[in-house]
């Protein structure tokens, strides 16, 4: 810098040496000051970020006070990147509040966050026909992993379930409420309620048809 940028005053002169130690001397303190700039603003943007970390940590915190979580399920949410904890912190919302774990929930709702898919399929409107459901097969899948893992099922009411319409499906995923909790075969409970499901289903469908006819 100081061989592109020295000017002195006049051109000719025997020794610029005093000139030059102060030209110098200015370099040198310019660039002291900009890197002790440049070192105050890393550390206060890592500051921030510090700052940031740690409100998300706390965050992290309370949700999995809110939503116990098994260890395997907290590794997984801890593991995440910073945004997809966010993501899984502000958007996660399961149907019902108060469970004893919400592992399978959690991890297949980051695993989505994870691959940008955390919307969920839509849910079926009071009053809309089976017909009428816009259904996304992907995510449809993913619910219903998640939802077996919730309920434990044996092979034949598997089957049953996922032999059913996307439409019963998705019924049966969003309404099934069992009185209690926790228990270690819902397969009896489940396809009772599949069963009018896919009634419900059926009505809807013929009621669309004569709709349609009407028309």
């Amino acid at each position: 810098r100081a061989l592109q940028e020295f000017r002195p005053p006049r051109e000719g002169e025997l020794d610029y040496s005093a000139l030059l130690i102060t030209f110098v001397r200015s370099l040198r303190s310019a660039d002291l000051s900009n890197r002790m700039a440049g070192d105050q603003l890393a550390a206060l943007q890592g500051g921030g970020a510090a700052e940031g970390n740690t409100v998300l940590q706390e965050e992290i915190e309370r949700f999995m006070q809110r939503f116990p979580l098994d260890e395997s399920a907290r590794n997984y949410l801890l593991n995440s990147s910073a945004e997809v904890q966010r993501t899984v912190v502000q958007d996660f919302n399961p149907p019902r509040q108060g469970e004893s774990d919400y592992s399978a929930l959690l991890i297949s709702f980051t695993k989505r966050c994870r691959t940008g898919q955390h919307q969920l399929a839509p849910p079926m409107q009071q009053g809309a026909g089976a017909a009428n459901l816009v259904i996304d097969p992907a995510r449809l899948q993913s619910e219903v992993e998640t939802f077996m893992m919730r309920y434990p099922l044996d092979e034949s009411a598997r089957n049953y379930l996922l032999n059913s319409s996307p439409e019963v499906q998705v019924m049966v995923l969003q309404e099934f409420q069992p009185k209690t909790q926790g228990e270690s075969d819902y397969s009896a409970l489940l396809i009772s309620y599949t069963k009018r499901c896919r009634q419900v289903s059926q009505q809807q469908l013929q009621q669309q048809l004569q709709q349609q006819k009407q028309q």
